[in-house]
Formats: C-alpha cells, structure tokens, sequence
C-alpha cells in the first residue's frame, strides 16, 4: 500500500519540472513543502482535459460514485491495478479520470516498525498513477477525490511492504493520462528504487520536519 509520501520541491523547481514535462506552464496553486502527506489531505495532480495537461490538488481518498449520497462515505486511499478495469469501485474512473500524483518520495515501515523513505536518488520527482471520481450533490460545489494507484512490491523494497506505488516515467504518465486502453502493471525498470530508515516522529500525521528525507544515523 501506500499511506504516505512527500512532496517537498521548491516552488519554482516544480513549476519548472511541470512546464518541462507537462508544457504547464499556468500553475493556479501553491502547494507548500509537504515532507509527510497523509490522507485526507489534498494532493497535487495532474490530469489531461482531453485537449492540455493540467495540474490542481484533489482530496486523497477516492469515493465510489456509490457511496456519494452517505453521510460517512468510504474513502479508498489505494487503488490495486489487479483488475482495476473491472472494479465497480473503480472501473469508470480507470477508463476516463485518470491523474498522475506528483512525489519526491514516499514512507513504508517494516515489520519492526520502523519507518523507512523510498526514492529514486536520480530522479526528483516520481509520478504516482492515480485515479479519481467527481461528482456533485444537489446545491453543492463540485466534488473531487482521488487514490493512488498500487502494484506488487518490486523485489529491492519487497522486505518493506509486499504493495508499492505503480510509479511511471515521464513517457508512460503522459500515455497513461491521454491513452485509456494503455494498461501498465509493473513498475518501469527505468525506476532505480533506494531506502533509508527515517526519524520515527513521521508516525505523527501532523509532523511536517525536513528530517524526514535525512537518513537516521546509528546514534538515532
């Protein structure tokens, strides 16, 4: 699974990476430094409106179209891609509302608890797949949610958690939000995954410290 990750890029760095990669170049939110996201909380998208890429924050925590109506609806963080185009829950939503989910990395904790950040020290960003799910109720604003998008653990971060992001290139995000027959279920091998244990005060959803993306020393 995936129930934390980050996102802290300076502003104008991932201004620059959104023109580079997506040609945005209006950028209508300022998303601060975030070194610990948690759901609930809105994150940075990107989408394709069928004409131009672009990019706005969406509510993690997917809501079925289903469960609209409920005064306590279900929020579904994660999205398995296992059979994702025939999930009720997910199925219209895999074919016309996809997202890419913009990282700089993400938190797994192994099975002695202790919390771990997951990157690729080569690349800044990381681009999650996603989907989301809009939908109206009567006298209200437009509605948005959206979840993350998980595959098999590759084997080089298996001893963390056995589920992991689908993290694509550049190439396949853009496939992936334009084409909605392109299906990719591993993670690329363009992806050099690494770890590193992390402060344990990330269990604190409310922590947000850039001690999070330095490594713990043995004197921790």
């Amino acid at each position: 699974m995936c129930g934390r990750f980050s996102l802290a890029l300076e502003d104008r760095a991932l201004r620059e990476y959104l023109l580079e990669v997506f040609d945005i170049s209006r950028v209508n939110v300022a998303p601060s430094m975030r070194y610990n996201i948690s759901p609930s909380q809105d994150i940075l998208c990107v989408i394709h409106d069928k004409t131009d890429y672009r990019v706005g924050m969406i509510p993690w925590g997917f809501i079925p179209s289903y469960e609209k109506d409920k005064e306590k609806p279900l929020k579904i963080i994660n999205a398995r891609i296992e059979g994702i185009e025939k999930n009720g829950a997910f199925r219209t939503s895999f074919e016309s509302k996809r997202c890419i989910i913009l990282s700089d990395g993400y938190y797994e904790w192994n099975e002695r608890k202790v919390p771990h950040r997951i990157l690729d020290e080569n690349r800044e960003v990381l681009l999650f797949a996603g989907v989301y799910n809009t939908f109206r109720k009567e006298g209200e604003i437009l509605q948005a949610s959206c979840a993350i998008v998980t595959t098999s653990a590759r084997e080089d971060v298996s001893t963390l958690h056995t589920r992991m992001p689908l993290i694509l290139t550049e190439e396949e995000a853009k496939t992936y939000l334009m084409d909605p027959t392109f299906v990719i279920d591993k993670v690329s091998q363009q992806i050099q995954l690494s770890y590193y244990p992390i402060d344990s005060s990330i269990n604190r959803p409310t922590s947000q410290n850039p001690i999070f993306h330095q490594r713990r020393t043995a004197h921790d």
